[in-house]
């Protein structure tokens, strides 16, 4: 698995038992959103440069040095099944016309896809989820006939958080604020479950303000909780 220590927010890795670990990247780096290639051997992850422009960059699971994905303003870059595409978002124009782009990682090619979606992930062979712009619902777009397409909406709330299942067989996301529950869509017929409640947990956040979850191997949706906590205190001060 790929993580984030905290609160330098450097990118390290490990066996799910916490054995292996290798540091990624060093402060003053800021990585997050890291996501794992399909043979294990990658992680794409975002990062700002020195101006405070977010990028993508990867790098090697055994360490080294990470490659710049573009030259672009980026955000969100994860792989395609087969590890040859990055499907990411181009927030050069700011988000309210941020594009989606898919790069494919053997030639260097970027492909523009049509609309300004955001949070695009790959969710299938071939098809990818991304976010509408209003939060409200997802798009699935296909990569053969170029269309995008709504899927249901959640019961109540906006999409929060998403990701993709590693067989790529679901697509989990979280919906709601009083009550919110984690969802699935399953690929095959694009059917919605509910996995379950998430009312009293509460998500630690990253450096994006955005709480990222994930998928393991055997299905079960990863949280970081946040167990910190804040105190309120009073000063009385004599000045000389």
């Amino acid at each position: 698995m790929a993580y984030n220590s905290y609160p330098d927010f450097s990118l390290w890795r490990s066996r799910t038992d916490g054995s292996e670990r290798l540091q990624l990247t060093y402060p003053p780096v800021i990585a997050f959103n890291p996501f794992i290639s399909s043979d294990g051997k990658w992680v794409v992850y975002t990062s700002r440069n020195e101006k405070g422009e977010p990028r993508s960059y990867v790098v090697s699971m055994n360490g080294g040095a990470p490659r710049k994905v573009t030259d672009t303003a980026s955000w969100s870059a994860n792989w395609s099944p087969d590890g040859n595409f990055l499907v990411f978002n181009d927030i050069t124009k700011e988000w309210e016309n941020s594009e989606v782009k898919v790069l494919d990682v053997r030639s260097g090619d970027v492909i523009l896809v049509p609309g300004h979606q955001t949070g695009p992930q790959w969710a299938a062979p071939g098809k990818f989820i991304a976010a509408l712009q209003d939060v409200t619902g997802f798009q699935l777009y296909d990569v053969a006939t170029k269309k995008w397409s709504d899927l249901p909406k959640p019961e109540k709330g906006s999409v929060a958080n998403w990701a993709h299942s590693p067989d790529f067989k679901y697509f989990y996301y979280t919906a709601g604020t009083d009550d919110p529950k984690i969802y699935r869509i399953r690929m095959a017929d694009l059917k919605t479950e509910v996995v379950g409640s998430l009312k009293g947990l509460p998500l630690a956040r990253g450096p994006d303000a955005n709480s990222q979850i994930s998928i393991a191997p055997d299905g079960s949706p990863i949280f970081t909780r946040q167990l910190g906590t804040q105190e309120i205190y009073a000063l009385t001060v004599k000045w000389p």
